[in-house]
């Protein structure tokens, strides 16, 4: 090894080495590890120069053995000036694993202090190692030799030789370096210490995610617990109050979802009346009407009962008696009055803001019409109904103010109805005789007939209406419709109808007027005109009702339009020019529809039945349903959905009601469904009836049944692609799921099967009765072909000469109806007389039976083979129709029914079992079972309906499950449970502030404020240096360190007393909590990376932009942390007043 002397600027260098900045990151490492784990070598030598000393030296191999990872205690560098060094080197030396010894000739003459050490080390750890560093061959001096004996006890160990010229130049050689880094047999305590740390992070990372997994797992069985708690609380307020169990129900389903909160949210939602008010009618509604401004609601009673509600509050603010049924009302266009008449003649003024009556007329007969002139002044009351022996029918006209009658006019026969036109100067009147006359207001001349008397009965005016403005006005008979303009009494409008009409209503409006005719057979006729282009034609479009026109009604804000059921059922409509049903109301009632009224602004409607009930109807359910109707009297027989896309194809009949003997042709379109209306795509039409429709599998063409034909069409052009004739009429069709197979059933009881591309007949079957349905098994492994009442024969696909297995009723009395194949295992569900029954294909043996309670008419399953349709008969009113069932298809569970439609053709799955398609009589109703429209529906169902704050207290509240509001970091630690795992997590926090305090001497608050934000490098040095010079810079490393500790619990702490006070307010207080409470925990990472780059400024890294990070980390940190504290004490503060007001 070369010489290097020891004032050269290689020793200089070194030297400075050993106590400048590297040095210091050695020594702080250093000094954090042997706190834990203790030294790897005690150096125990002689101080001072040569020839004795051997400080030099040993400082070289100090600081050499801590590059490799030892850690070393040196007495210079450990021994502090002002402590004890006899108490500072005993510490240091037990807590070694091994002890270094440097003699020399000087040192083993006069030991002093290394004696002492090596004796008491070896008193304390015999077992431990000493390991002798041998100067210039110290020990074999024979004159030291024997004492050195006495207290090294070397004779028979190894030692490390050194030469005196590696002492004097204060240079440790490499090869004694390397004998004594390998000579412990112990590990490395700085590896000792990486490993901790590692080990630390290792099982902390553990912790955390474990810890999370936990309170996952604790808090989704929580969360169900006590979702099953508040179920059970939906299920008792069911028979309550439907809408506050819809919105419990839909707490539940947002925040702990599960197959059982979506079953009872669609149940409570099945049970939402179509109604925001119930109007509370003690007996049946007769008539009802809104004012022009719609400031209120007035609906007159069979037991004379007047009432006025006043939206959009619906709040009952007047009501008055008439001895007998009140059938004829009216109100002023300002609704601050209103005239009523009974049954037997009595017509009653009322001012309704003062809630008194005017004055009354007693007339000789009941009124049929009453109304105000658009002034105010005047009320007209037309007699309208033959009462005992009287022969003449009056008019007259009364002034409002004094209830003087100031003219009258008469007619041999009664009137239908009337009105004022002309601002008031003229009367209108229709007659059962078919006359419409028209009066002078204030003579009572008859100023002209627009239509004469045709006799009593004969073509009677059925209806007189007007629009609000009272600018047209129409008359409607037997199987006629007259319209005509008030300015010049001209005619504008003529048509003939083929059935009685029953009701008639008439808007209009300055782009589309409106004029709608219910007919006695379920037919809405609509004659639309522009009146501000008048060469235009009027246009027709028609709709068609299951049941009887009772009562239409108009909106054109809205652009809706209604018509309401002999049955209790009223159908809405938007988009005039093409109808479709966009809603539905079901009054839960099967009696006449009496009252149908929208307000003015078209968010309401008012209906009542004969049963009783008045209800006012906003948003219709109509997202529930979406409703695809062809238009005029076309009914959709059968339908068929994509198997790729949102598209369904439907199939109308269309039959001549006059002329029986025209024959029937149908319809078919392709709609797009994802848009709301359907938007009809293609439409080809037939020339006969089309018995069944089918898609392929990759849905490039449908095909038809047609009498003896199929028609095979393109889903992308129309366009007609093959035709192919049968023998006889084709009965059913279906594609295969997976293969080019096509499988027709013909009404003389044959089976045919047709491969897709050449079109080649595969197979012909012939069965013992006539076909009522084919269909393909799972992975299209069997044909099956069920026979009108069953047997179901099943073929092999593989093989179509094998003989085919036939599947019969199990009891051996029960008709088989329908059948359905399950997508991927080889089940078969068939539906009976009785109920519906799963089939193993193979063994034949039955699986499971879904009790019905009715005949099982047809059945469909889901894509996915989770969920069976079927359609259980029924009977409402005495109308057989059927309900949709839909069960779990293994477990036989039910599932729900779909209500409020009645259906009587096949239901079907959507490709993406997202809708169920069903028809309605004419219509096809697509029934929507998303779990996320099903929220927004109910959402929007109950809108009408918040739950007040004593109910979110009440129910979701105590249950944690208000996904209302944000869901905080706690939620997996019961309420009840909170409040004392703040208090434990707070005396922690307190017992560690304590234990930092005594570990030493803390740093002022100046000083953390000064090192946590410098701001500068250049500050940030200046408070480095200035701390080197004193004892600080000792305490703020032992404090940065602690705070690693502490990061993790006050941010805790905090963030839960957030929590706890937010759960004491509702509103944007609660929101705030929780949100601080969010907030605050960002302190870990913010606090973490604030004393990395704390320890990095003390160990002399004072550049950019380390200085900045702490300075940014610290400013948002205490900007969270007094936020938090602000919150707290906002809401604690008041409470201690309170208790000190106490």
């Amino acid at each position: 090894m070369d010489s290097i002397p020891p004032n050269s600027e290689t020793a200089k260098k070194d030297s400075l080495g050993s106590t400048g900045k590297n040095n210091r990151h050695d020594k702080q490492q250093k000094s954090f590890a042997v706190r834990l784990v203790g030294y790897d070598m005690f150096l125990s030598f002689s101080l001072g120069p040569p020839p004795r000393g051997t400080r030099n030296y040993a400082s070289d191999l100090a600081r050499r053995l801590q590059d490799r990872n030892f850690t070393v205690f040196f007495s210079e560098e450990e021994a502090v000036p002002g402590d004890q060094l006899d108490s500072t080197l005993q510490q240091a030396l037990f807590r070694s694993k091994c002890l270094v010894v440097i003699v020399n000739r000087g040192t083993l003459k006069d030991p002093r202090w290394v004696r002492k050490e090596v004796e008491e080390y070896r008193a304390r750890h015999p077992g431990r190692p000493v390991i002798i560093i041998n100067i210039g061959g110290a020990l074999q001096d024979p004159e030291l030799k024997d004492e050195a004996q006495q207290w090294l006890v070397y004779e028979d160990k190894i030692w490390l030789d050194e030469s005196v010229s590696a002492v004097e130049q204060g240079r440790v050689s490499e090869r004694l370096l390397d004998r004594l880094s390998i000579t412990p047999k112990h590990i490395k305590r700085n590896l000792w210490w990486r490993g901790i740390k590692a080990g630390v992070f290792s099982l902390l990372t553990v912790f955390i995610v474990g810890m999370l997994f936990f309170a996952w797992r604790y808090g989704n069985e929580n969360q169900r617990a006590k979702a099953a708690t508040l179920l059970s609380v939906v299920n008792k307020e069911q028979t309550l109050d439907i809408k506050l169990a819809t919105r419990l129900a839909l707490e539940v389903e947002k925040s702990v979802p599960s197959p059982q909160s979506y079953e009872i949210l669609k149940e409570c939602y099945d049970q939402l009346p179509d109604y925001v008010a119930n109007l509370d009618a003690s007996n049946r509604p007769l008539t009802g009407i809104f004012s022009n401004d719609g400031n209120i609601f007035a609906a007159g009673f069979h037991d004379g009962t007047v009432n006025v509600w006043q939206p959009p509050s619906w709040k009952h603010i007047f009501s008055k008696k008439h001895d007998a049924a009140v059938s004829v009302i009216a109100s002023n266009e300002a609704g601050t009055l209103l005239a009523s008449s009974d049954a037997q003649g009595l017509t009653c003024v009322w001012n309704v803001k003062e809630r008194k009556p005017l004055w009354s007329f007693q007339s000789a007969k009941p009124l049929s019409a009453l109304d105000f002139t658009p002034d105010s002044n005047r009320l007209l009351l037309i007699e309208g109904k033959k009462y005992q022996s009287q022969v003449f029918f009056s008019g007259r006209v009364f002034d409002i103010a004094t209830g003087r009658q100031l003219m009258e006019f008469n007619n041999a026969q009664p009137f239908t109805g009337g009105f004022f036109i002309n601002d008031g100067n003229l009367v209108v009147t229709g007659s059962s005789d078919g006359s419409v006359l028209v009066w002078d207001s204030y003579s009572g001349a008859l100023r002209k007939t627009l239509l004469p008397k045709s006799g009593e009965g004969i073509d009677a005016i059925e209806a007189i209406v007007s629009d609000a403005k009272r600018d047209l006005f129409a008359a409607v008979t037997f199987t006629n419709v007259h319209l005509w303009r008030s300015r010049d009494l001209s005619s504008f409008f003529h048509t003939s109808l083929s059935s009685g009409n029953v009701s008639v209503v008439l808007q209009e409006h300055p782009e589309r007027s409106v004029l709608a005719v219910g007919c006695a057979n379920g037919m809405v006729r609509l004659f639309s005109w522009c009146p501000a282009r008048p060469e235009q034609p009027v246009t027709e479009t028609c709709v068609k009702l299951p049941f009887n026109t009772i009562k239409v009604a108009l909106n054109h804000e809205k652009d809706y339009f209604a018509a309401g059921s002999g049955h209790g059922i009223v159908n809405l409509w938007q988009h005039v020019g093409l109808p479709q049903v966009c809603g539905r109301v079901t009054t839960g009632s099967t009696t006449n529809t009496t009252v149908l009224s929208f307000d003015p602004t078209g968010e309401y409607l008012v209906v009542g039945t004969e049963y009783g009930s008045l209800q006012v109807v906003k948003g219709w359910r109509s997202l529930r349903y979406q409703t695809i109707a062809h238009q005029g009297e076309e009914n959709i027989t059968a339908f068929a959905f994509h198997p790729k896309k949102k598209w369904v194809i439907t199939v109308a009949e269309t039959t001549d009601i006059i002329d029986k003997t025209k024959p029937s042709h149908a319809t078919v379109v392709l709609w797009d469904y994802s848009r709301n209306p359907a938007v009809a795509i293609d439409t080809v039409v037939h020339n006969s009836i089309v018995k069944d429709i089918a898609v392929n599998r990759d849905g490039t063409f449908y095909a038809t049944a047609s009498g003896n034909k199929i028609s095979l069409w393109s889903t992308q052009d129309g366009c007609n692609l093959k035709t192919i004739t049968f023998p006889a009429e084709v009965r059913c069709l279906s594609f295969a799921r997976q293969h080019d197979l096509l499988a027709i059933g013909l009404g003389d009881n044959m089976v045919m099967v047709y491969e897709r591309g050449s079109w080649k007949q595969l197979k012909q079957m012939k069965l013992s009765k006539s076909v009522s349905k084919v269909a393909f098994s799972a992975g299209d492994r069997y044909l099956g072909a069920l026979c009108s009442g069953g047997p179901v024969y099943l073929y092999e696909t593989g093989n179509w000469n094998a003989s085919p297995r036939m599947v019969s009723g199990f009891d051996g009395r029960d008709r088989l109806l329908t059948m359905a194949f399950h997508p991927v295992e080889d089940l078969l569900a068939i539906g009976t007389e009785k109920d519906a029954y799963l089939c193993d294909i193979v063994t034949g043996k039955k699986k499971g039976v879904f009790f019905a309670g009715e005949w099982i008419f047809n059945m469909a399953r889901s894509n996915d083979g989770k969920m069976l349709l079927t359609e259980n008969g029924d009977e409402r009113a005495g109308i057989p129709v059927s309900v949709p069932t839909v069960f779990d298809l293994f477990s036989q569970e039910l599932l729900f029914t779909i209500p409020g439609i009645p259906l009587h053709s096949e239901p079907q799955f959507s490709y993406d079992d997202q809708l169920i398609g069903a028809l309605d009589f004419n219509d096809l109703i697509l029934f929507s079972l998303s779990r996320d429209t099903l929220i927004q529906r109910a959402e929007n169902a109950v809108m009408s309906r918040p739950m007040t704050a004593d109910e979110k207290r009440r129910y979701l509240g105590e249950a944690g499950l208000n996904s209302s509001f944000p869901v905080h970091a706690f939620f997996f630690i019961p309420p009840e449970q909170r409040l004392e795992t703040l208090g434990y997590l707070s005396l922690f926090f307190l017992c560690a502030v304590i234990l930092v305090a005594l570990a030493g001497r803390p740093l002022t608050f100046r000083d953390t404020l000064g090192i946590e934000m410098p701001f500068s490098s250049e500050r940030a040095q200046m408070i480095i240096e200035s701390w080197n010079k004193d004892l600080r810079a000792q305490a703020a490393d032992r404090q940065t360190k602690a705070d690693f500790i502490m990061l993790l619990v006050y941010p805790v702490v905090l963030s839960l007393a957030c929590v706890i006070l937010s759960e004491t307010s509702y509103g944007w207080m609660q929101t705030a909590g929780i949100i601080f409470s969010w907030l605050v925990l960002l302190c870990i990472p913010l606090d973490a990376l604030e004393n990395v780059m704390i320890l990095k400024m003390l160990d002399g890294a004072t550049d950019k932009p380390i200085p900045q990070i702490t300075t940014a980390a610290a400013i948002i940190k205490f900007m969270l942390v007094i936020m938090a504290l602000l919150y707290i004490l906002i809401k604690v503060f008041p409470y201690i007043q309170s208790q000190q007001i106490g």
